[in-house]
């Protein structure tokens, strides 16, 4: 396998995932809608539970999007790296979702939890982030090898 040239993606908000934050929203908000017009004035109450927990769910989801870690992410040719300030540190990543223009991944260091990011194509750095791709999808399947290899049974005797 050749080796990944080193690459460096700085994490934002990602767009796609306030689209499907707005998106899931909404399809609550019609579903409830739905609901409404079909429920008799005894079940008012009901409703009403379900359109203030829609609202907080959605509120939630919002705050998470808007509190969403923003760093750097570097592969240097042999791992990963991540910093959310000036610092990098070494860290595990473990591909989540790819969806070609946006992928999700799981960061951690050794001694803490891990970190979803959402990582997406900008419209300028089609070749960036093709090398990080790339780099994302090498590391994985070099890590599923490792994971082979220490799984593999010890064999003894005569064979």
């Amino acid at each position: 396998m050749h080796r990944v040239p080193a690459v460096t993606q700085q994490v934002r908000r990602s767009s796609v995932q306030a689209l499907l934050v707005a998106s899931l929203s909404s399809l609550s908000l019609g579903v409830l809608i739905a609901f409404a017009m079909g429920v008799q004035t005894q079940g008012a109450a009901v409703v009403w539970l379900l359109a203030v927990t829609a609202a907080t769910a959605s509120l939630i989801a919002y705050a998470a999007w808007r509190q969403s870690v923003q760093g750097s992410l570097r592969w240097d040719g042999r791992r990963w790296l991540w910093g959310a300030d000036a610092s990098q540190a070494p860290c595990h990543l473990r591909l989540v979702l790819d969806w070609q223009h946006t992928m999700v991944v799981s960061v951690s260091a050794d001694d803490k939890a891990s970190t979803w990011l959402w990582l997406q194509r900008d419209a300028r750095g089609g070749a960036e982030w093709r090398s990080l791709r790339r780099a994302i999808i090498a590391s994985h399947i070099a890590q599923d090898q490792l994971t082979e290899t220490r799984e593999e049974p010890l064999k003894v005797g005569p064979q």
